[in-house]
């Protein structure tokens, strides 16, 4: 099974040419590289559907963070490494030894 970058790139690297060729870009992308009219039609949907430059997943989609599933998680690794710490309390840096 091809991996998942290498098909968004086939739908969307045609796609991007197929814009900067303006007029009939599509037809002319199609014939040249023998990727599928519809293809580049769904590469430019994702094209002008991303919301957030270099997202690669649509929003919500992959793991939640660990802090969203264990709530405690910040707060048992602050009690675990505050016997060791070391400098300014104020700082988010945290020395430990």
């Amino acid at each position: 099974m091809p991996c998942t970058r290498s098909v968004a790139a086939r739908a969307t690297l045609p796609a991007a040419e197929a814009t900067t060729a303006g007029y009939g870009g599509i037809a002319a992308v199609s014939a040249a590289t023998g990727v599928a009219a519809s293809t580049i039609g769904r590469g430019l949907r994702e094209l002008c559907a991303t919301g957030e430059p270099g997202r690669v997943r649509r929003a919500g989609g992959g793991r939640k963070a660990t802090v969203v599933k264990d709530t405690t998680l910040l707060s048992d690794l602050g009690a675990l490494v505050e016997p060791s710490v070391r400098g300014d309390p104020q700082s988010p840096l945290r020395w430990t030894c």
